[in-house]
């Protein structure tokens, strides 16, 4: 692909500038929506396979390359997801909600279904979907958690292909994280399809997230933070790619409601959690919000009005 992107550069150069894109754009238009599976091969095929070694909670643990840097090990990569899916419940049972009422549940952003593998065994009557612009992982959780979950690729566009109202509990994992400019975009897709008195829980890097990046959280959750990370180095970079921002500075003074350090694919996205529920309050009541309920990030549970 990226072979056939040099040949489309050098096609460009003999013509005029503005001839480019012709060229470039069947080499370039995947990339700004999703993440293909196995991009550089010309074809792939999907061969008859056979679920491998199952952890505890009956399920195969993903490679490691599909853990999205949460954990250095396999133990502590499941234990995070099953730690995030239970402060959930939490979130939902203190708003006088139940996990396993919620009838349809959809993870956004599920990538290798670190959370989604639990909460199909937390809820079992659920019907369960994951879906990631992540091709890969969202391919092996098809060959590993399907059934009973269901999964299928999105892309980066505020669209999902589901019906009206049909959710009573949809969740991303720092997911509001890293969308910039469609955020208000892709929260209205999601009250689109929550019913009324349905939830939405999702995580981001807000005020409290600024403490802990400054060296001011409690010094012994640290090392569940570098864990979550990806480990201590990992961790030491996140913190000083966002410290050297001004960007950040003007966010950590309370002279922005909201920055992102760097943009789309590539985006590291914080916010004011006061300003972003009162942003929503055209279609979503505030139920909680949780400092460092998902990790170093702050928990939002809002129910769809």
């Amino acid at each position: 692909m990226l072979s056939q992107f040099k040949t489309d550069l050098v096609t460009a150069s003999k013509g005029k500038l503005r001839h480019f894109f012709l060229y470039a754009a069947p080499s370039l238009m995947q990339f700004s929506s999703y993440w293909p599976h196995d991009y550089e091969a010309r074809a792939y095929a999907r061969p008859t396979w056979q679920r491998g070694a199952q952890a505890d909670d009956g399920f195969p643990a993903p490679p490691r390359e599909l853990w999205a840097n949460y954990g250095t090990t396999e133990e502590s990569h499941l234990a995070s997801g099953r730690d995030d899916c239970e402060a959930m419940a939490t979130a939902l049972a203190g708003s006088g909600a139940a996990l396993g009422e919620a009838g349809r549940i959809l993870d956004l952003g599920c990538a290798a279904g670190r959370m989604t593998r639990h909460v199909l065994a937390a809820a079992p009557e659920a019907e369960v979907w994951g879906a990631d612009i992540w091709a890969t992982a969202i391919l092996w959780c098809q060959e590993n958690l399907q059934p009973p979950g269901h999964f299928v690729v999105t892309t980066m566009m505020p669209h999902l292909p589901f019906e009206d109202r049909s959710f009573g509990l949809v969740y991303g994992g720092s997911l509001f994280t890293h969308i910039d400019d469609l955020a208000d975009t892709w929260f209205a897709e999601l009250h689109r399809i929550i019913r009324p008195g349905g939830h939405l829980y999702f995580s981001i890097n807000d005020r409290s997230a600024v403490e802990v990046i400054e060296g001011r959280g409690e010094p012994q959750a640290y090392p569940t933070y570098w864990e979550r990370s990806g480990g201590k180095a990992a961790w030491d970079r996140f913190v000083t790619e966002t410290r050297s921002s001004p960007e950040y500075d003007q966010f950590k003074n309370g002279d922005s409601y909201m920055f992102t350090r760097g943009r789309s694919l590539n985006a590291h996205v914080m916010w004011d959690s006061e300003v972003l529920c009162d942003r929503l309050a055209w279609g979503f009541s505030r139920s909680a919000v949780i400092p460092r309920g998902y990790g170093h990030q702050t928990t939002v549970l809002l129910e769809r009005v």
